[in-house]
């Protein structure tokens, strides 16, 4: 099966989610979706997996204090990532794959010919989950690179508050540049976990 969308069509979901999380159409176009936080769990699945499943299913995951602390942070951080890279970073929405509908992207915020994702992680050793030896991690890499595909940007500002930023104002910002051979190879495998997976449950047949 192939389907595309068109610009204005991706424009217009893009323009009616800025508000992400606080908006109710960004969580059901989100709905059977393959997002860019999940690329890379699903891009190494090779047996179907119950919770991934529900999860792009819209599964509710638990609200810890954690992410409650990321969600209070990411305005802060957004001003201080700004201020360093002495550039405007524009509040997106939902980015809907053009080529690959099934597949989306939610960045933290736009500059020119780039696209921001910010982490906040609550404890020092958090930190491991996005940056090891000031190396991105192989989930966020996927996740920064989807981002980029379904913007069609070249560049990501992969951004990382330390954990006591509440008190530093210290941010870690790695500079992405997008990899083609690495998309051509992540996509391929997104689309079979997809159709492997989602679109039966979707339309209850298999491709």
């Amino acid at each position: 099966m192939k389907a595309t969308f068109t610009e204005a069509v991706i424009s217009t979901i893009e323009e009616a989610t800025r508000r992400q999380n606080k908006s109710s159409l960004w969580y059901e176009m989100r709905y059977g979706r393959i997002t860019a936080s999940r690329a890379h769990e699903v891009s190494v699945c090779h047996t179907p997996d119950g919770s991934l499943v529900a999860s792009i299913m819209g599964a509710k995951i638990p609200d810890t204090a954690a992410m409650r602390r990321g969600r209070n942070l990411e305005l802060s951080v957004r001003k201080t990532v700004s201020n360093i890279l002495k550039r405007k970073i524009t509040p997106c929405g939902l980015y809907v794959c053009k080529e690959n509908p099934m597949i989306a992207a939610s960045p933290d915020g736009l500059i020119k010919g780039a696209v921001i994702e910010i982490k906040c992680p609550s404890k020092a050793k958090a930190k491991d989950n996005y940056l090891k030896n000031g190396v991105i991690t192989e989930k966020c890499k996927a996740q920064v690179h989807l981002q980029m595909y379904a913007t069609g940007v070249k560049k990501s500002y992969f951004c990382v508050a330390d954990s006591n930023f509440e008190e530093t104002k210290n941010v870690d910002i790695i500079l992405v540049t997008y990899d083609s051979d690495y998309v051509n190879n992540l996509i391929p495998k997104l689309a079979t976990f997809w159709q492997t997976n989602i679109y039966p449950i979707l339309y209850g047949t298999s491709l």
